[in-house]
């Protein structure tokens, strides 16, 4: 299929005396599979120009100057562009690689005395956005940052990667070892999400620490910052053991933990709770149903479970709600984001960025 599109190339796209100062190219935007493209001629092209793209995805093509194409599968595939201004006798043909279908986060660090150096290696189309959570309330929006560690312990460093429409693409983390570090003091923070609960463990260990949780309620993990969810409401005795490198014990710590369940009112609530863009750099767009009118308590909490904001806003009847939340003051970084109305409360996750 490939020798039939420059065979149809070359006797289409004649070369022409003033092709000398004609060109073409192309630019696109990613939203999964599907790639919109805009076709873009100099000097621009006049009506009734041909337009011809080809895309190796099979060998499908299309006439129109900005198509829009969803591919077949995942992957890396050739895309053409080319047209022919029969007015002016200006044409040109193009070609570029296009990787479709996702990404995968992935990242290396290298540590020096606590300067670490993370350096992505994750595969995401153009355009891609990051936000690294370094795991002690720090973060970047850059590709491949640069982080200080000033105490020293295990960290869990989270990379999150966005598309070019700012969609969620993929995540991953990994733990980091900060070297130097004398003992251990074990606690955590907790967020509870209509049962389901956030732990985050504040704990100052050395390196390779072991972490051991009993949530109360039968169930365990040795995750240094879980999440669990509760299967019926109530209050929780959780409890956190530390373990150093040589699996000695090192210290532990019990708090009480509320657990919520989820109401037909809160479904209904959590159905509709939408919030735009994400990640968000600028106004926040916070777009909610209900079925009266009464207030809203928007509640923002950061990575360590602390309640960074609360805002109360009027709602004025039934049906779809939105209002607006300015993130210009908020540091960069994953936030928890809860909503209550009359009674009932939803939740979503955004990042924060300020490029």
């Amino acid at each position: 299929m490939i020798s039939r599109f420059f065979i149809f190339a070359a006797l289409f796209f004649l070369p022409f005396a003033g092709d000398a100062q004609c060109s073409g190219s192309f630019t696109y935007s990613l939203n999964g599979l599907t790639a919109t493209f805009t076709g873009t001629t100099n000097p621009p092209a006049l009506p009734g120009t041909f337009y011809y793209w080809w895309f190796s995805d099979q060998g499908n093509y299309s006439t129109v100057q900005n198509p829009t194409y969803t591919f077949s599968a995942p992957g890396t595939y050739i895309v053409c562009f080319s047209y022919n201004d029969q007015v002016t006798q200006c044409s040109d043909s193009v070609c570029q690689s296009v990787t479709v279908g996702g990404c995968n986060a992935d990242f290396t660090s290298t540590d020096s005395a606590g300067n670490f150096s993370f350096v992505s290696s994750t595969t995401a189309g153009p355009g891609a956005q990051y936000m690294w959570d370094f795991g002690d309330g720090n973060y970047s929006a850059q590709a491949n940052p640069y982080h200080y560690y000033p105490n020293s312990g295990v960290y869990t460093v989270c990379l999150y990667v966005y598309d070019s429409l700012q969609n969620f693409c993929d995540s991953t983390c990994h733990t980091v070892t900060v070297q130097n570090s004398g003992g251990c003091t074990a606690s955590f923070t907790s967020v509870d999400s209509l049962g389901y609960v956030f732990f985050v463990s504040s704990t100052t260990a050395g390196n390779g620490a072991m972490y051991y949780w009993d949530f109360g309620d039968g169930n365990y993990s040795s995750a240094q910052n879980p999440s669990h969810v509760y299967a019926n409401p109530g209050m929780y005795t959780v409890c956190l053991t530390v373990y150093d490198s040589l699996q000695n014990f090192c210290d532990s710590v019990c708090y009480q933990v509320q657990a919520s369940t989820t109401t037909v009112e809160e479904s209904f609530l959590q159905s509709s709770f939408e919030v735009s863009p994400n990640p968000a750099d600028g106004a926040l767009t916070l777009s909610f149903m209900t079925t009266g009118a009464g207030k809203a308590t928007i509640r923002f909490y950061d990575a360590s479970g602390r309640m960074t904001s609360e805002e109360t806003v009027a709602v004025h009847g039934a049906g779809q709600n939105k209002t607006e939340i300015s993130t210009n003051t908020m540091a960069q970084g994953i936030y928890l984001v809860k909503i209550g109305v009359g009674g009932s409360e939803a939740w979503t996750r955004i990042a924060v960025t300020h490029q």
